[in-house]
Protein backbone atom coordinates (compact mmCIF):
# COMPACT_ATOMS: atom_id res chain seq x y z
CA UNK A 1 0.00 0.00 0.00
CA UNK A 2 1.23 3.51 -0.59
CA UNK A 3 0.06 7.07 0.22
CA UNK A 4 -2.98 8.65 -1.65
CA UNK A 5 -3.61 11.60 -2.32
CA UNK A 6 -7.42 12.08 -2.38
CA UNK A 7 -9.90 11.52 0.59
CA UNK A 8 -11.93 8.81 -1.40
CA UNK A 9 -8.54 6.86 -2.14
CA UNK A 10 -7.50 7.67 1.69
CA UNK A 11 -10.43 6.15 3.05
CA UNK A 12 -10.07 2.86 0.82
CA UNK A 13 -7.96 0.98 3.49
CA UNK A 14 -9.58 -1.54 5.63
CA UNK A 15 -8.98 0.63 9.00
CA UNK A 16 -10.21 3.19 7.76
CA UNK A 17 -13.45 1.63 6.29
CA UNK A 18 -13.91 0.11 9.95
CA UNK A 19 -13.25 3.37 11.32
CA UNK A 20 -16.08 5.04 9.27
CA UNK A 21 -18.56 1.69 9.86
CA UNK A 22 -17.84 2.14 13.58
CA UNK A 23 -19.41 6.08 13.39
CA UNK A 24 -22.22 4.51 11.05
CA UNK A 25 -22.86 1.75 13.12
CA UNK A 26 -22.87 4.13 16.82
CA UNK A 27 -24.64 7.20 15.32
CA UNK A 28 -27.19 4.78 14.24
CA UNK A 29 -28.08 2.83 17.35
CA UNK A 30 -28.04 6.68 19.41
CA UNK A 31 -30.33 7.90 16.90
CA UNK A 32 -32.28 4.54 16.98
CA UNK A 33 -32.77 5.04 20.65
CA UNK A 34 -33.76 8.51 20.44
CA UNK A 35 -37.82 7.26 20.06
CA UNK A 36 -41.03 9.00 19.65
CA UNK A 37 -42.25 7.30 23.03
CA UNK A 38 -39.10 8.59 24.65
CA UNK A 39 -39.86 11.93 23.45
CA UNK A 40 -43.54 11.57 23.96
CA UNK A 41 -43.19 10.70 27.57
CA UNK A 42 -41.02 13.99 27.67
CA UNK A 43 -43.52 16.21 26.15
CA UNK A 44 -47.12 14.57 27.24
CA UNK A 45 -49.12 17.67 26.26
CA UNK A 46 -47.67 18.26 22.84
CA UNK A 47 -47.81 14.15 21.85
CA UNK A 48 -51.30 14.45 23.02
CA UNK A 49 -52.47 17.49 21.31
CA UNK A 50 -50.36 17.03 17.88
CA UNK A 51 -48.57 13.98 17.99
CA UNK A 52 -47.81 15.12 14.11
CA UNK A 53 -45.53 17.69 14.83
CA UNK A 54 -44.13 16.53 17.79
CA UNK A 55 -43.38 13.33 14.66
CA UNK A 56 -42.06 15.87 12.63
CA UNK A 57 -39.91 17.92 15.04
CA UNK A 58 -38.48 14.55 16.43
CA UNK A 59 -37.43 13.59 12.75
CA UNK A 60 -36.13 17.30 12.15
CA UNK A 61 -33.80 17.03 15.40
CA UNK A 62 -32.61 13.07 14.72
CA UNK A 63 -31.57 15.03 10.89
CA UNK A 64 -29.69 17.82 12.54
CA UNK A 65 -27.89 15.09 14.73
CA UNK A 66 -27.13 12.74 12.35
CA UNK A 67 -25.92 15.54 9.46
CA UNK A 68 -23.71 17.70 12.03
CA UNK A 69 -22.51 14.41 13.98
CA UNK A 70 -21.47 13.29 10.42
CA UNK A 71 -19.75 16.54 9.13
CA UNK A 72 -17.71 16.91 13.11
CA UNK A 73 -16.97 13.41 12.60
CA UNK A 74 -15.80 14.10 8.69
CA UNK A 75 -13.61 17.39 9.99
CA UNK A 76 -12.23 15.72 13.00
CA UNK A 77 -10.78 12.84 10.61
CA UNK A 78 -9.22 15.64 8.44
CA UNK A 79 -8.24 17.79 10.62
CA UNK A 80 -5.85 15.02 12.62
CA UNK A 81 -4.97 13.23 9.21
CA UNK A 82 -6.44 10.26 10.91
CA UNK A 83 -7.39 8.11 7.78
CA UNK A 84 -3.30 8.88 6.47
CA UNK A 85 -2.25 7.73 9.48
CA UNK A 86 -4.53 4.64 9.60
CA UNK A 87 -3.12 3.93 6.51
CA UNK A 88 0.17 4.64 7.44
CA UNK A 89 -0.05 1.86 9.95
CA UNK A 90 -1.40 -0.19 7.40
CA UNK A 91 1.61 -0.44 5.91
CA UNK A 92 3.67 -0.94 8.74
CA UNK A 93 1.70 -4.21 9.27
CA UNK A 94 2.05 -4.89 5.84
CA UNK A 95 6.00 -4.42 5.96
CA UNK A 96 6.26 -6.40 9.35
CA UNK A 97 4.34 -9.44 8.35
CA UNK A 98 5.91 -9.40 4.87
CA UNK A 99 9.34 -9.34 6.68
CA UNK A 100 8.44 -12.27 9.35
CA UNK A 101 7.21 -14.61 6.89
CA UNK A 102 10.33 -13.76 4.88
CA UNK A 103 12.73 -14.53 7.80
CA UNK A 104 13.81 -10.98 8.02
CA UNK A 105 14.29 -9.64 12.04
CA UNK A 106 11.93 -6.75 12.68
CA UNK A 107 11.93 -3.34 11.64
CA UNK A 108 13.56 -1.27 14.59
CA UNK A 109 11.61 1.63 16.01
CA UNK A 110 13.15 4.91 15.39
Amino acid sequence: MSKRGSPSEISSTSRSKKVKQMLGSCLGETLDNFSYEKVAQCYPTLAKEQPERLQQALSQVKEFLKTNTEEEFEAILEQRNILEKLDELDDIIAKAKKCQKDGHSPIQPM
